[in-house]
């Protein structure tokens, strides 16, 4: 799959990385090990950049897979955040959905990625967008369920950089 994902053919690449994406979506143990000792983490990364939104898509709900389980630290360490926090502002809702739930598992594992996406420069206040301009009633469950993790964790995080986070959750709070 990981050649068919790096292929000229635009088709053949969302097909391969859909199936990727379907291998790590098994309920039971997916085989997160064997498609990142394949070599298909950097790659995937790289599809973050697609100009083809299909190929990103699927490429997203890869990683997203990947840091729903054990794995998390390893969408981290293949610098997959930079290309993720810049795609919460894609015109596509559906590539801002999967990428918003990838970040939100990332936030969610603990208190050294929740610091580390708050100090990484337009997350909050892109995902803040979302919030406030959701495409859809799933986007914005997604990425309240997101943002809610900011707030989460031991030791608590600095209060200054939840500033606008904590606005944003009143405020949906106050709304009907």
């Amino acid at each position: 799959y990981v050649q068919a994902m790096q292929g000229s053919n635009v088709d053949v690449m969302v097909a391969a990385t859909a199936s990727v994406r379907r291998l790590l979506s098994k309920d039971n143990k997916p085989p997160v090990d064997e498609v990142l000792a394949g070599g298909a983490g950097p790659v995937l990364v790289r599809l973050l950049g697609h100009p083809d939104q299909r190929v990103v898509f699927e490429a997203a709900w890869c990683i997203t897979n990947i840091a729903s389980t054990e794995h998390t630290s390893k969408v981290v360490e293949l610098g997959a955040i930079p290309a993720l926090v810049a795609l919460l502002r894609s015109p596509h809702a559906n590539v801002r959905e999967q990428v918003i739930w990838c970040l939100g598992n990332v936030v969610g594992d603990g208190p050294t990625y929740r610091d580390m996406l708050l100090d990484t420069p337009d997350c909050v206040a892109a995902l803040t967008l979302n919030i406030q301009a959701p495409a859809n009633v799933s986007l914005l469950r997604n990425a309240t369920w997101a943002m809610s993790n900011f707030c989460r964790g031991k030791p608590k995080p600095d209060p200054a950089k939840l500033g606008s986070v904590l606005g944003v959750l009143v405020g949906l709070l106050r709304s009907s």
